[in-house]
């Protein structure tokens, strides 16, 4: 599954930020397509990428 924008990406301090919708991570597929390999649990990696500042509310 890809996802598109009509958002460029842009880059803030040399990190790429990416245009992302909630409801974009609300399809079970977007985890196990994209970045999740077989037998992850996609709250717990979501929690991870959050206590990292990977990933933003």
């Amino acid at each position: 599954m890809r996802i598109y924008s009509i958002k460029p990406i842009d880059f803030i301090n040399h990190r790429a930020q990416m245009p992302l919708r909630a409801e974009d991570l609300l399809d079970e597929n977007v985890f196990e397509d994209v970045w999740l390999p077989s037998g992850d649990d996609p709250e717990t990696d979501i929690f991870h990428l959050l206590e990292q500042n990977r990933l933003s509310r």
